[in-house]
């Protein structure tokens, strides 16, 4: 599934037309753990279909139910499930969303770090992690 047809998209055998943004509602995490509530504004162009409308079409494919198959329901249940999203709720996110809890971990005793990766001379190298 794919908003546009990228290159990837090209290379598959089929492709779901997805909703962009604006076309779906829902929720999203950024990356320092705030969700925030995404509102659709617009419907999705041509035969574009939301998120939640493709896994459901996908599922009913295979001769299983999607559950839950309601956005709300499915915020519940990553809320059940995901220690940090315990205690958030979609109505309770407000305008400026609320941020997820970190889990706790307890520090290591020892760090280990693998020796430095030998350097290639001349070539490309791959490059893995952050």
């Amino acid at each position: 599934q794919d908003a546009f047809l990228t290159d990837t998209a090209g290379l598959a055998d089929v492709v779901l037309p997805a909703a962009s943004h604006g076309e779906e509602s829902g929720t999203f995490t950024n990356n320092e753990g705030r969700t925030q509530k995404v509102c659709k504004f617009r419907e999705p162009a041509l035969e574009a279909r939301d998120n939640l409308a493709i896994f459901d079409f996908v599922a009913t494919l295979r001769g299983q139910a999607l559950r839950p198959s309601i956005q709300g329901e499915i915020f519940g249940e990553i809320a059940r499930l995901v220690p940090a999203y315990q205690g958030l709720t979609q109505d309770g996110l407000g305008p400026d969303g609320a941020f997820t809890t970190a889990a706790l971990v307890p520090p290591a005793s020892e760090f280990f770090a693998p020796p430095p990766a030998p350097i290639a001379a001349g070539g490309l190298m791959l490059v893995t992690g952050n």
